[in-house]
């Protein structure tokens, strides 16, 4: 069993929605795609061309096709990526190395792991595996410290106290680690000393989604020892309760919330059921028009397109 961040948020915030949406139950989605989640999915492709070194003018002419119909995000897409290119990417180009993009997150929790004691292997489907996806890894040319850039569009930009208790920057920061090991074992079997690697850390890299002046955040999380010890008791009760979800041995209930109810893909579905059990196949066939079940893990759909550039 595996689990991602949203769904560590999700079932925190709604066991019905976290039902309706988890790969781990009915893996189910609207057929229309929230326009600013298609956004925000288009920037950072655009975003991942120009640091694999494509040419910003065929870059934001497929960006503006891509908005064709919406006269307003054309002229804002393409005010972002001009003013990312020649403020912050140029610059970053510079000083760093682009290692990998939209990296893999793909650690086990030590104590939600069931090994198989005849053949030595993890038994992936009794164990709890965390995952997800760092938008991009580089490396400081100059110190080899090694960086996480999750890229956000946003009409505001993050508060403080909400980069401080981020479930996400912490979950990509314990990837990182390992990441950084591997390269500093890796340079040790090849040139046979210490590897120079270290961690920086996770940087948060917002962009607002205006159209006239270009606005751009960058925040650092970094974390001590201690820090990652206590996020990661964190991450095992998230584990077991959704074990337990998807085991029927704990009931995927609503949390009701005045402005979370509002907010939700999956409002019509309980304002025509209620507090009844839901039954997958009812749900689409009821509501076929509206949501369907993902076809493959949503991390999976997220690299199969790329911006030409």
């Amino acid at each position: 069993m595996r689990f991602d961040v949203s769904e560590m948020k999700t079932v925190n915030e709604c066991g019905r929605k976290w039902q309706l949406s988890s790969r781990n139950a009915f893996h189910m989605r609207p057929k229309v795609t929230n326009p600013n989640l298609a956004f925000g999915s288009l920037f950072h492709e655009c975003l991942h061309t120009l640091y694999m070194g494509g040419n910003i003018d065929k870059v934001i002419a497929q960006a503006v096709k891509e908005c064709q119909g919406d006269s307003t995000q054309q002229k804002v897409i393409e005010s972002m990526l001009r003013g990312y290119y020649s403020e912050v990417l140029i610059h970053d180009l510079e000083r760093y190395r682009v290692l990998d993009i939209e990296h893999s997150v793909k650690f086990y929790i030590d104590e939600l792991t069931v090994v198989n004691p005849e053949t030595g292997e993890i038994d992936e489907d009794n164990s709890v595996q965390v995952c997800g996806s760092i938008d991009m890894v580089c490396v400081d040319k100059a110190t080899n410290v090694v960086y996480g850039f999750e890229h956000k569009t946003a009409s505001k930009f993050r508060p403080d106290i909400y980069i401080a208790v981020d479930e996400q920057p912490r979950v990509y920061y314990i990837e990182l680690m390992h990441y950084v090991d591997q390269l500093n074992a890796d340079y040790y079997a090849k040139f046979k000393e210490p590897g120079p690697y270290k961690i920086g850390g996770i940087f948060i890299n917002e962009v607002k989604k205006v159209q006239r002046k270009f606005e751009y955040s960058r925040r650092l999380c970094h974390y001590n020892l201690d820090q990652i010890k206590a996020f990661r008791e964190r991450l095992i009760q998230a584990g077991l309760k959704i074990q337990a979800m998807r085991e029927g041995r704990t009931a995927c209930s609503m949390t009701p919330s005045y402005m979370g109810c509002q907010m939700c893909d999956f409002a019509p579905v309980c304002q025509m059921y209620g507090y009844k059990d839901l039954d997958m196949n009812d749900i689409l066939d009821e509501f076929q028009e509206e949501y369907e079940v993902r076809k493959e893990d949503h991390l999976d759909e997220k690299s199969e397109r790329r911006i030409e550039g």
